[in-house]
């Protein structure tokens, strides 16, 4: 059914106006699908557009297996977590919600 959503998506991409909502959509169905490199590639260039957006942030840890609903990480998950949130600081610094995330 969503590999039927993503084939639709794209015969449609040229025709539709909202190219933000689009590839919000995309990234969307492309993590629910699995194909997490293709959906962190679209959330960064989601996040290169609106770096406070934390939706985007949790997206790419779910991207990256770095997300638990519970809250209780590895220690080497709370590593990962720690370099992928100062990369981005690196890249982000004014964003806030990046900030949120390394204070």
């Amino acid at each position: 059914m969503l590999d039927r959503a993503l084939q639709e998506m794209h015969k449609m991409e040229s025709k539709i106006v909202d190219k933000l909502s689009f590839r919000e959509q995309m990234a969307c169905i492309l993590l629910k699908l699995g194909r997490f490199e293709e959906a962190e590639k679209i959330y960064r260039s989601l996040l290169f557009m609106n770096p406070d957006n934390y939706k985007y942030l949790i997206a790419v840890q779910k991207c990256l297996g770095l997300y638990s609903e519970n809250g209780h990480y590895s220690a080497d998950d709370v590593e990962r977590l720690s370099a992928l949130y100062k990369s981005l600081k690196e890249e982000y610094s004014w964003s806030s919600a990046v900030k949120a995330h390394t204070s």
